[in-house]
């Protein structure tokens, strides 16, 4: 039998039971702008966890060795969390930045 102390077993339950109300997620990938780019990097985020977004809405910016473009969204989605931050260097191509409902 294993007892855990403290409140961080409590709230990594109540982590998992709040996960399994929540809609499916979609992991979204780093999309690759050309093809021979193989990273780039994040400049800012401009929608936080928990926006709806909408088509055509603007989600972040991406900078690459030649420019700097703006990742707009494609369908309506909830940004449910972001894994790779403002100012995140070197995101590969395909890596997972986010996940989406």
């Amino acid at each position: 039998m294993i007892i855990l102390s403290g409140y961080g077993h409590f709230f990594s339950l109540l982590h998992l039971f709040l996960l399994k109300r929540l809609p499916p997620r979609t992991k979204f990938e780093f999309p690759a702008l050309s093809p021979i780019m193989m990273e780039g990097n994040i400049v800012k985020w401009l929608k936080k966890e928990g926006d709806k977004v909408s088509p055509g809405e603007v989600l972040f910016e991406i900078e690459t060795d030649k420019a700097t473009f703006e990742l707009e969204c494609m369908e309506e989605c909830y940004l449910a969390m972001i894994i790779h931050g403002n100012g995140s260097k070197k995101v590969k191509v395909g890596e997972n930045e986010s996940m989406v409902s």
